[in-house]
């Protein structure tokens, strides 16, 4: 007996209550096609958008595009439903067996966890085989206007069920960890101080000339071992997640084999990044400055902190015009970042408040105490 096929067809309008240029973005990464052909499967024709799939790929492609916002249906492919023994139901629903254990053919990897590369996007981390297909390669395009080859089938399969971090929360998440940095980083010099300096001076030292040892004594060497606490060691504990993702509901999902060693290898990665992005401008402008005036130039490490500032501008620029939601470190890392519940209440005030701890800290170890201990 043949099986049944189904089409999925494509209403031409959006969910009420639903911002219409945020479903044309989304399924212009869908189709891969620019906005305004997206506009025009909008227009409010109903067309098929897939044709010939089974039910379980159609109701994947159904509940993707449900999810973004658009009104969709599938109904049974007109080609195979004469073939359709009487008494069968024409609507796809979920297997009645249980379905078998996805294992690699290939290589034999199985899955350990949910989130597991294999179970999220069908395809095996330690082979690269692409085990579960969604069916995309056998399908064929009915409208005349839809030419592409419709959804990738990396779309569906890279996020699973979860819904990509919004940029919005991603930029709350970024506030809060760059202010945990700071803290962690006048840690690490109390902490520098308390074991390299003579304790009879830690008392003058921690109260007047605090910001005078912390940007003196190996500021670049104490802040790479707080952005290694922060984009590793923590993160190491935490599912993958720096302090700000965690704060702000937004789950790592690491797409290399689910092992420790793969998540040990992603951090990393992360973390030479970060360092990467934060110093290589300004060390390089420094270095090319003393080749033309040999000397450094004055306040050379402000000169780095800006230099940073802008390189990482550009990096966030950068990836928010990324079409499928990963940034330049989660390429990197070889990661995703879905979001795993609500935003907090107030969560501009919550990303703000350890940036805010750590001005007040400044304001006391360089102006109140220096003023408070003066001779």
């Amino acid at each position: 007996m043949e099986e049944r096929s189904y089409r999925v067809i494509l209403e031409g309008t959006i969910r009420e209550g639903v911002a219409r240029k945020d479903v044309v973005r989304k399924l212009s990464v869908v189709f891969k096609k620019d906005e305004v052909f997206v506009e025009r499967l909008l227009s409010g024709c109903s067309r098929p958008i897939r044709t010939g799939v089974d039910a379980e790929t159609a109701s994947k492609y159904q509940s993707i595009i449900r999810k973004i916002g658009a009104i969709v249906r599938v109904e049974p492919d007109p080609v195979t439903e004469e073939l359709a023994p009487a008494g069968d139901d024409p609507r796809p629903a979920e297997a009645s067996e249980k379905e078998e254990p996805v294992v690699c053919p290939r290589c034999g990897y199985t899955p350990s966890k949910p989130d597991d590369v294999i179970l999220v996007r069908g395809d095996c981390p330690r082979c690269g085989l692409l085990v579960r297909r969604t069916g995309a390669s056998t399908v064929r395009e009915t409208a005349e206007d839809l030419d592409a080859e419709g959804m990738p089938e990396d779309y569906p399969n890279l996020y699973g069920e979860g819904e990509p971090a919004s940029w919005h929360r991603r930029g709350l998440a970024a506030c809060y960890t760059f202010g945990v940095f700071l803290l962690v980083y006048f840690g690490v010099v109390l902490s520098f101080i308390l074991v390299f300096f003579p304790p009879a001076s830690v008392p003058l030292l921690v109260g007047r000339d605090f910001l005078s040892v912390a940007l003196a004594n190996f500021p670049l060497l104490l802040s790479a071992v707080s952005i290694f606490l922060v984009t590793f060691v923590f993160p190491l504990f935490r599912e993958g997640s720096t302090p700000g993702q965690k704060a702000f509901n937004i789950r790592m999902l690491f797409l290399g084999e689910g092992t420790l060693s793969g998540l040990l290898l992603a951090l990393a990665l992360r973390s030479l990044a970060v360092g990467a992005v934060s110093y290589a401008p300004g060390l390089v402008f420094l270095r090319l400055w003393g080749l033309v005036f040999d000397e450094p130039p004055e306040s050379h490490y402000f000169v780095v902190a800006l230099l940073a500032a802008l390189a990482w501008a550009g990096i966030a620029m950068y990836s928010a015009r990324s079409t499928d939601g990963r940034g330049v470190l989660d390429i990197i890392a070889g990661a995703i970042q879905t979001e795993e519940g609500i935003l907090p209440p107030k969560p501009w005030l919550r990303a703000i408040l350890p940036v805010g701890i750590a001005c007040a800290f400044l304001l006391l170890v360089g102006f109140l105490l220096p003023l408070a201990l003066r001779p």
